[in-house]
């Protein structure tokens, strides 16, 4: 009985030390692999704060812009003198003479604002109109076709901003309407976007989308099919998209604007394995380390200590020893 009891202390002990061991290597395990993905999170946050900064300050331009083009509508052509008579004129020349300072400021504010592509005017009721660039008069069927159907369409005439869609083009208009003449001003969205990178140092390629649907694309919006609707949106103003053609991983920054969202698609290029790698080898040399500690434990102190427990315990009995004893040192 004496023996069985002392065997049972021993294992008693041995568990006990193992269940300590695990409790103070598991949770430094854990802590390292914690933090390991703090520090992935704090990176990825870090670059999306300065592609979030770097769509800002795009933004504010942008606005400034479309500042600038309610501006001259507002000022330079609805309710003036000159819009107003061209408005009420019955012949072509008599319009484009009214109309005179109403094209200069239209050119000098087309030169200040590099993102405003095109400033059209239509008088329905003489069929005339003009389209202006930043190359000055151009001829533009299209527009003047888009402008005269939005002239008839409540909802837009001094209405705002809105997309619309002409000749394949997605165009960010305004239209404002006085009588029976109608000014417009247009952003070309496509031209907007691909031009960002090299206007304004924007460190990705854009695209913008309204709701789910892309307005416009880039490379790393291949194989959406247009939708962004399957492509996870977190609440801090960006996420990951895997692109199944190119089999990279794009960050993607948003932006609104306009009624539209502005998005930044950015290679990743960071490669986390190798410090995930780090902390289940660190996890493993941890517990082949308190396995070999323990297995020498076992050998140099628990086995000795129970043969001499067993040895003392027979001769205080008197028992005769039936074996020589080797104790392990």
């Amino acid at each position: 009985m004496v023996t069985r009891k002392k065997t049972e202390q021993k294992t008693s002990v041995w568990w006990k030390l193992l269940l300590v061991v695990l409790l103070i290597q598991i949770p430094f395990c854990g802590f390292f692999a914690y933090s390991a993905a703090k520090t992935v999170e704090n990176v990825n946050e870090q670059l999306a704060s300065s592609q979030i900064n770097a769509l800002t300050i795009f933004r504010n331009n942008l606005q400034k812009q479309l500042q600038n083009a309610e501006e001259y509508l507002y000022t330079q052509c609805w309710g003036t003198e000159a819009f107003t008579i061209a408005g009420e004129a019955k012949e072509l020349a008599t319009a484009e003479q009214a109309l005179t300072d109403v094209f200069r400021s239209g050119q000098e504010f087309l030169d200040t604002n590099s993102n405003i592509s095109r400033v059209a005017i239509i008088i329905p009721q003489i069929d005339a109109g003009w389209v202006m660039d930043k190359n000055g008069h151009r001829e533009d069927a299209d527009l003047l076709e888009l402008v005269g159907k939005l002239s008839a369409d409540v909802s837009v005439v001094n209405c705002g901003w809105s997309v619309q869609q002409t000749d394949g083009r997605s165009l960010l208009v305004r239209v404002c309407g006085y009588g029976d003449i109608y000014g417009l001003v247009s952003v070309d969205l496509e031209a907007l976007a691909t031009d960002a990178r090299a206007n304004h140092s924007m460190p990705a390629s854009l695209v913008l989308r309204k709701g789910d649907r892309l307005i416009t694309e880039a490379l790393w919006t291949r194989g959406s099919n247009g939708i962004l609707s399957a492509w996870r949106e977190s609440e801090n103003g960006w996420y990951f998209v895997d692109n199944p053609i190119d089999g990279n991983r794009y960050q993607v920054t948003e932006i609104s604007f306009a009624g539209m969202t502005i998005c930044m698609g950015t290679l990743y290029q960071y490669d986390w394995t190798w410090l995930y790698a780090e902390s289940f080898l660190l996890m493993g040399v941890v517990v082949l380390t308190m396995l070999i500690g323990l297995m020498y434990l076992r050998q140099a102190f628990f086995l000795p200590l129970s043969d001499l427990v067993s040895t003392m315990g027979a001769i205080r009995q008197g028992k005769r020893l039936s074996r020589e004893f080797h104790y392990r040192s």
